[in-house]
């Protein structure tokens, strides 16, 4: 990604985590974009955490995690990117500005998302559909990712049926065609 933003001149990164419950995955995801583009200047990286429950996105939205939580977050990470409060932790400013919560329905007929995204995270969601509704998920999915874009999905699921979108990179790994 950072190779190909120096060639093209564009610096934008858009990054989605559908089903992203109480807000572990699209954290992690910003500390680790964050110190994968230290090093690099003018950068526009957002991300994008919709799920369905509004109960857990405001759960999300707080970033308040209880120390158990957290521990597997490395040391450095948590002295960087989070405020210690007594038994809690919370999410610190440049995490948070980077994450926008918002309720989505996967199963409505259309997304609102009006750009397409580099990398789509939906780990541990599509193994609760049937195999129509999930070829129907992986087809709106496809129409919100850039070319050659990125799929990332959990490690009990596979997009192996859609190789003629999908191209297979590793485990849980997808590029689109």
């Amino acid at each position: 990604m950072i190779e190909e933003g120096r060639r093209s001149g564009s610096r934008k990164l858009r990054i989605w985590s559908a089903g992203c419950s109480s807000g572990e995955e699209p954290y992690t995801l910003a500390m680790v974009t964050l110190e994968a583009f230290k090093a690099e200047r003018g950068w526009d990286i957002k991300i994008l955490a919709t799920d369905l429950d509004t109960e857990i996105l405001g759960k999300a939205i707080t970033g308040v995690y209880q120390t158990q939580a957290v521990t597997p977050v490395p040391r450095e990470y948590l002295l960087k990117y989070f405020i210690r409060k007594g038994e809690h932790y919370e999410v610190a400013g440049a995490l948070r500005s980077m994450v926008s919560f918002r309720r989505l329905n996967l199963m409505d007929e259309t997304f609102p998302m009006k750009h397409p995204f580099d990398i789509i995270f939906c780990r541990n969601v599509i193994i609760y559909f049937d195999t129509k509704t999930k070829e129907d998920l992986l087809n709106k999915f496809y129409r919100h990712l850039k070319p050659k874009g990125h799929m990332f999905i959990g490690h009990s699921e596979s997009l192996m049926h859609m190789k003629d979108k999908y191209r297979y990179l590793r485990h849980t790994i997808y590029q689109k065609v």
